[in-house]
């Protein structure tokens, strides 16, 4: 009875060594790490190579572009004429000394009677590429919004790349600002321009 006992035992025992042996030439492995990657992931294959960018990796030089568009400075002002009759109106809006304004939005709010009608522009100048000034004359398209008690509420926009140079040649420049009515009356009427839009340095050729 003991020697069957015996003889039942050693199958077991050579299959728990055979076992023993795997695991341990499967745990003694070493892999050829491919550059980059940091140990074996869990199914034995290599781990994948990290995506992230490490925190102190230099950053990236600001190209050409970004760094004009960093340093332009950003304009804004607001323009009020008080019409009051048929002449034109002008007011002279000043630019930087030295400074290219370049308009990418101009708004009006226009406020007259109701039987008053208002014309409003704005005039900008800019080298012709020969050394002379050239101007340009923008007029704007009111659209009525409205009315309250006795005025009328009219306004206008405009969007766009508009050069003003402040200086062509010898001469400085600046950007006038226009309004005039279509009668001659005492009532109140006023226009408010907004110009949006930023300063840069004038080119050394103009």
């Amino acid at each position: 009875m003991n020697k069957i006992s015996i003889y039942l035992m050693i199958p077991v025992l050579f299959s728990m060594m055979f076992v023993t042996l795997l695991a341990e030439q499967a745990f003694g492995q070493k892999f050829d790490e491919p550059a980059g990657t940091s140990g074996l992931s869990m199914f034995g294959g290599n781990a994948p190579e990290s995506t992230g960018q490490s925190a102190n990796l230099p950053l990236d030089r600001l190209s050409e572009k970004d760094e004009k568009i960093a340093g332009r400075t950003p304009f804004q002002k607001q323009i009020t004429i008080n019409p009051t009759g048929l002449e034109l109106n002008v007011v002279a809006m000043q630019i930087p000394t030295g400074k290219r304004l370049v308009i990418e939005n101009v708004s009006v709010v226009v406020r007259c009677s109701e039987s008053q009608r208002m014309e409003v522009d704005f005039s900008t100048y800019a080298g012709n590429g020969a050394g002379a000034a050239q101007m340009t004359i923008h007029k704007l398209v009111l659209q009525k919004q409205g009315s309250f008690r006795e005025s009328a509420i009219f306004t206008a926009s405009e969007s766009g790349l508009i050069f003003a140079d402040e200086k062509i040649g010898n001469e400085h420049f600046s950007v006038g600002v226009a309004a005039r009515l279509n009668a001659v009356t005492a009532a109140f009427a006023q226009a408010q321009f907004t110009f949006t839009g930023y300063l840069e340095d004038l080119p050394t050729a103009q």
